[in-house]
């Protein structure tokens, strides 16, 4: 697992750094996009540029392993913070099982809403059953994409597992 989390990491320092090194190529060769979708270009390289400088400790233009975890302890701390400090009722700061269900509640309507918004095509507030039949293909969907793409994960760290006959050269 961590030789494939490694080569992961290698795999999105190398496009963070393809993003940064072609951004500015980008946003010139973006004459053609409106004014609106030019800034978010920009904006968008300079959130790339501002995490490389942030979490790139041996400045050698790539997130590596280490850099990277901590770029995700990072987000994941701020991710529980706003958690606490939106559902952390008591002020302890920890989610009591109430708060967790209320936290749970929340985002089960969240998608409920989001799922309404999308499936709901004749806007009456409920899925009828071709809405709900829509959505349900959508989801098996998805689960299947998830699937594949773990099946070729592992497939891929299968493969590259070394081997004995490779341990013994």
């Amino acid at each position: 697992m961590n030789h494939l989390a490694s080569k992961v990491t290698l795999c999105v320092s190398i496009l963070a750094v393809a993003g940064w090194l072609t951004a500015p190529a980008a946003i010139a060769a973006s004459e053609s996009l409106s004014p609106q979708a030019k800034k978010m270009a920009q904006r968008e390289a300079r959130r790339e540029l501002a995490t490389l400088k942030k979490y790139d400790a041996n400045a050698n233009g790539v997130l590596d392993p280490q850099e990277l975890a901590t770029k995700q302890a990072d987000a994941k701390a701020k991710r529980d913070a706003g958690v606490l400090k939106k559902y952390d009722a008591n002020g302890n700061g920890a989610l009591d099982p109430d708060e967790v269900a209320k936290q749970q509640a929340d985002a089960k309507a969240k998608h409920d809403a989001a799922v309404l918004k999308k499936y709901d095509k004749n806007a009456n507030g409920v899925l009828d059953p071709d809405e709900a039949a829509a959505n349900q293909a959508n989801v098996e969907k998805m689960r299947a994409l998830r699937e594949a793409k773990a099946k070729k994960a592992a497939e891929r760290a299968q493969s590259a597992a070394p081997t004995p006959a490779s341990l013994a050269k």
